[in-house]
């Protein structure tokens, strides 16, 4: 299609349905990752790690390589999330986010809540998640609550 011609709403179509393959696309590229993770077949290359392969053989920057390594490892425990990636409706930026917070038990409620949100709000709240989340487990598991800037420093509530 000659876009330079095209109108408004066909612009509008076309980044909906380009940006849903985009996606499917990269949830497929998922897919093969878990397998060559799995397999190890990029040891038979030579590679140093599977990042390193992935970005040579997709001809990629080594943090977008990393970026689609760390989610196809995230996925692998997230099959509502896995199947809502590969439809289209999540981008790899959402994908990324929503895969450091959730849980098999809580995706569902996550992505609802992530197509509301912007990726920068969303990133956000992902990194906001993995920083409380040693404050949450170390309490549930101790009885303690964080004390001072060190984070690793904790005393018994009730001290």
């Amino acid at each position: 299609m000659d876009w330079s011609q095209a109108t408004a709403d066909e612009i509008d179509r076309g980044f909906d349905q380009f940006g849903g393959l985009h996606a499917a696309s990269s949830a497929e590229l998922c897919v093969l990752i878990q397998a060559a993770d799995v397999g190890q077949t990029w040891m038979s290359d030579g590679a140093r790690s599977l990042t390193d392969w992935v970005a040579a053989r997709l001809r990629l920057r080594p943090s977008t390589a990393r970026q689609l390594v760390s989610v196809a490892r995230r996925l692998a425990d997230l099959p509502v999330l896995s199947a809502r990636f590969a439809s289209g409706d999540l981008s790899l930026d959402q994908v990324d986010a929503i895969s450091r917070m959730a849980t098999a038990d809580t995706e569902a409620g996550l992505i609802e809540e992530a197509l509301g949100l912007s990726n920068a709000l969303l990133d956000r709240k992902a990194r906001r998640e993995r920083t409380l989340l040693p404050f949450q487990m170390s309490r549930r598991l101790t009885g303690c609550v964080p004390c001072g800037y060190n984070v690793s420093w904790m005393v018994p509530q009730g001290d």
